[in-house]
């Protein structure tokens, strides 16, 4: 059938859909992750899971929006070819899923910047028993502190992903303090 797209939707709708994407990225105004992406749409129900992940591909091979790796997690933004591209077909999102996704975005982009910018893990050692753990806070898609930990235990591990999630940026300030203080060296 001429006109649809191998997702069964009409060229119009097609083209509705990237523009979505360019419009969400374009609202975020930073770099936004595949996830954060993904779960925008599937629970505004704007556009299906395969089909997002295919248009994305599409706009970032057509240089509308770039995408780059930060330890294992994509991140996408707007390029200025994409923002020429949406001030030009501005006109043809419609306004109730426009508005689904700036009422989304009101709501839940906090916790989606909370998430990006904090990251825990832990993982056992195999060789000696212990526990790895991760600690990350990571700002505009880059990591600006990581701290590697060896613990005895998966509990102590848990416990130090559960601080780190709740007072990553004190801990920062705290270690940032310490490591800054003057001392007086004995001889």
């Amino acid at each position: 059938c001429e006109g649809y797209s191998m997702y069964g939707k009409t060229d119009e709708e097609l083209t509705k859909s990237k523009l979505y994407i360019l419009f969400l990225l374009d609202k975020v105004d930073e770099p936004f992750s595949n996830l954060n992406i993904t779960q925008t749409f599937m629970e505004t129900d704007i556009i299906e899971y395969f089909p997002l992940q295919q248009y994305m591909f599409e706009l970032e091979k057509s240089d509308f929006i770039s995408k780059k790796i930060v330890e294992r997690n994509e991140f996408y933004e707007i390029t200025e070819r994409g923002k020429s591209v949406l001030d030009y077909f501005d006109n043809r999102m419609l306004g109730q899923d426009r508005k689904k996704i700036e009422s989304y975005l009101d709501e839940n982009l906090a916790k989606f910047n909370r998430y990006k910018e904090i990251k825990a893990e832990y993982r056992k050692n195999n060789e000696t028993g212990n526990s790895e753990v991760t600690l990350q806070l990571i700002n505009k898609g880059k990591p600006f502190i990581t701290l590697n930990l060896e613990v005895p235990t998966a509990e102590t591990a848990k416990s130090i992903c559960a601080s780190w999630d709740e007072y990553a940026s004190d801990i920062y300030g705290e270690i940032t303090s310490v490591l800054t203080k003057k001392r007086s060296h004995e001889e």
